[in-house]
This record gives C-alpha cells, sequence and structure tokens, in this order.
C-alpha cells in the first residue's frame, strides 16, 4: 500500500487513489477525471479530501461548509465518482449501485418489481420510473391506487442517500398520509433516515427534524 512519503508523481498519486477507493466509487470515472485532477498541483487537495472522506462516508456524512467553500469542486467530483454509472461489466461499484433489482432487495427485501403496470416497452413501469430518480433524470410517473408509487420515490431516495448524502423532499396533501408513508418506511427498510414536516408538529418538534437534516441525518422528508 502507497502512503503520502512515497508518492512522487500524479500517476502514483492516481494509483493510489484507485487503491483506496476500489469498490466504492465508479473505478472508470476514477481514471476519467481523478486524474485530470491530479495533474493540476492547486486541485490536488480537493482529490485528496475526496479520497479521504469517500473511504469514511455514509450516508449522513455532510460535507462542511468551509470544504464547499475552499475546495467547491468537491461535490462535483464525488457526484462524478458516485452518481454516474458507467455501463462496464467490469466495474463492481456501479454493476452493484446503480442495478435497481440489486437495490430494491437490498433496502425492501423484494427479488422484482411489479410487472404491471408497464411502459410502452412491456416493461415494469415501476422499474422504469426508479432507474430514471436513481440517476437524477426529471420524471413523471402516474400509476394507478396499489401500483407502488411510494417505492418509486422511496428507494431513490434512499440509494442517493448513501451515494452521497442526497436528501428527498416528498409533498404530500394529507398529514396522515405523511405518518403512514414515514412509518412504513422504518418498518420495512429498517432506516432511520425518514421524517415528516406538518402544521400539527410544535416548533421544539420541527425544530428537531430541521437539525436532523442539518446534520445529514435524513434522507427522505
Amino acid at each position: 500500500m502507497m502512503t503520502p512519503e512515497m508518492i512522487k508523481n500524479p500517476d502514483e498519486a492516481l494509483g493510489c487513489f484507485v487503491e483506496q477507493t476500489t469498490g466504492i466509487v465508479c473505478a472508470n470515472a476514477v481514471k476519467e477525471s481523478i486524474s485530470d485532477v491530479l495533474t493540476k498541483p492547486e486541485r490536488q487537495p480537493a482529490a485528496a479530501y475526496c479520497m479521504a472522506w469517500l473511504q469514511v462516508a455514509g450516508g449522513n456524512s455532510v460535507l462542511p461548509p468551509w470544504v464547499r467553500h475552499r475546495f467547491p469542486e468537491i461535490p462535483a467530483i464525488i457526484r462524478t465518482l458516485r452518481q454516474n454509472p458507467c455501463g462496464s461489466s467490469d466495474c463492481d461499484y456501479c454493476r452493484e449501485s446503480h442495478d435497481p433489482e440489486r437495490q430494491l432487495t437490498r433496502f425492501f427485501g423484494y427479488p422484482s418489481f411489479r410487472e404491471k403496470p408497464q411502459t410502452e416497452q412491456k416493461e415494469s413501469l415501476q422499474r422504469a420510473i426508479v432507474l430514471d430518480c436513481m440517476g437524477d433524470n426529471p420524471v413523471m410517473g402516474i400509476l394507478p391506487t396499489g401500483g407502488g408509487k411510494s417505492l418509486c420515490y422511496q428507494l431513490p431516495a434512499l440509494v442517493r442517500y448513501w451515494r452521497c448524502g442526497a436528501l428527498s423532499i416528498v409533498i404530500s396533501p394529507l398529514q396522515a398520509l405523511m405518518k403512514d408513508q414515514v412509518d412504513n418506511l422504518v418498518k420495512k427498510t429498517g432506516t432511520l433516515f425518514a421524517e415528516a414536516i406538518n402544521g400539527l408538529q410544535t416548533p421544539p418538534e420541527r425544530g428537531e427534524v430541521f437539525e436532523r437534516i442539518r446534520l445529514g441525518d435524513t434522507a427522505n422528508l
């Protein structure tokens, strides 16, 4: 394993980055994006921080404000390494993290998505919506009652949270439905990162939720 004293040039630094982040980021994105960062001395600290952060980051790992101010490119680097699937069968991270079925089983324990309703291509509409949402694409999904709408935003919210600490906001007109959604999500997945805010809560109760959001302890609001 390389140590900081042993790294003498960008190629060695890239090798160290690859070694330290194998399996937790897209390997192809590392080679394409980090190699360019490491050739510029003024950008190398940002790469070093990303490498250190990625090794310990969980869903509630929030980048400190001073980091965003001093190294504004870090969030973009992390998104590139974790959010964009390369599509290569050789990349263990993308094959696992960007696979909707694997994430469905991981969080909800289901082996597959609902077969109906279907898209025009005769594929699961539920899966198609989840896949687009996992990729941060704008989506409008219209499903019938009982069609599995909740999972269409709950699963992408959990996936995006664990990838880069993203917060997903769900707007619902019914206060009772908000509570049911949170309670059911916690029951099904065991997650501790879902909260609801409504007019029945006291200011201190809402304040606790906002504090959890600030600390990165909430994924789905």
